[in-house]
């Protein structure tokens, strides 16, 4: 997917918004877990890892230089990129995803139909991460953000209505730039904390913050600040181009009422840049 991003670099519209990865959180619980399920209907099957990808329309600059668009859907699962007429190509490319959301589609859906599903399973004890990978202008930010406030509000609505339970989230941030990995929440940390392999948590961040989040609100704020904190610059695509990898993890923990059996998982945001060079 990557080829196919750079190499119709013409038309920036093309990004992938979701690949989700869920496994069994720790330690293990008596919960019912609900299994990733291809966008699709009835005829939906269980899956691992979900790929979906969201074409977005031009913008002002693109429009002013009288671009045309190269990527168009065919269906809800097929994209294809069409050449330049000087070019004469044979026939164009497709590409086959388990979901394609058009220009014309609000992160709402995409949200709902593309995301949810994997957001919410955090609550039912299976870690999950929802990634966003595409080259530099391709809308990676603006779509994160809206699938992060509506997986939030759905967070937390989840946690009102489950009076059974006892909910705990934390969050922690950071940034990749220039091969340095940098705390958000902590702008005193550094600019070069370490890696290390923890044998019962895996590759953790040596001194990496961990916040907990009182509430909805406070969460949006901790949120926030990881945003504020990004490496920003102006690129031949985009004016304020986010230049760094990010990832946001959310730890939820809960534990019933009567008594002490907790579960734990986690919900892991990663957005990977790629640039173009000025």
């Amino acid at each position: 997917m990557g080829m196919v991003v750079s190499l119709f670099r013409r038309t920036i519209d093309l990004h992938i918004v979701d690949m989700t990865v869920k496994i069994p959180g720790t330690p293990a619980s008596k919960i019912d877990r609900t299994p990733v399920s291809t966008p699709g209907g009835p005829s939906a099957r269980e899956e691992k890892i979900v790929i979906t990808v969201r074409l977005r329309p031009l913008n002002k600059r693109e429009q002013s230089t009288k671009d045309q668009i190269a990527w168009e859907c065919t269906d809800d699962h097929t994209i294809v990129c069409r050449s330049p007429p000087q070019e004469r190509a044979v026939q164009p490319a497709s590409f086959t995803f388990d979901k394609v959301f058009g220009p014309a589609c609000l992160t709402e859906t995409v949200y709902e139909e593309g995301v949810k599903d994997v957001a919410l399973s955090a609550l039912m004890g299976i870690n999950a991460t929802i990634f966003a990978y595409g080259q530099t202008s391709s809308g990676k930010t603006y779509t994160m953000r809206g699938i992060t406030e509506k997986a939030v509000n759905d967070i937390y609505n989840h946690i009102m209505s489950t009076s059974e339970r006892d909910f705990r989230i934390r969050i922690s941030g950071l940034e990749i730039y220039n091969e340095n990995v940098r705390d958000l929440l902590n702008s005193e940390s550094g600019r070069n904390l370490k890696l290390l392999d923890d044998p019962e948590k895996g590759t953790v961040v040596e001194k990496l913050v961990e916040e907990t989040a009182t509430d909805d609100q406070h969460l949006r704020h901790l949120i926030s600040i990881c945003e504020a904190q990004r490496q920003v610059g102006e690129t031949a695509l985009n004016d304020t181009s986010s230049r760094s990898h990010q990832i946001i993890r959310l730890t939820i923990e809960s534990t019933l009422r009567e008594n002490s059996d907790c579960v734990r998982s986690f919900v892991r945001k990663p957005e990977l840049c790629r640039f173009s060079w000025k």
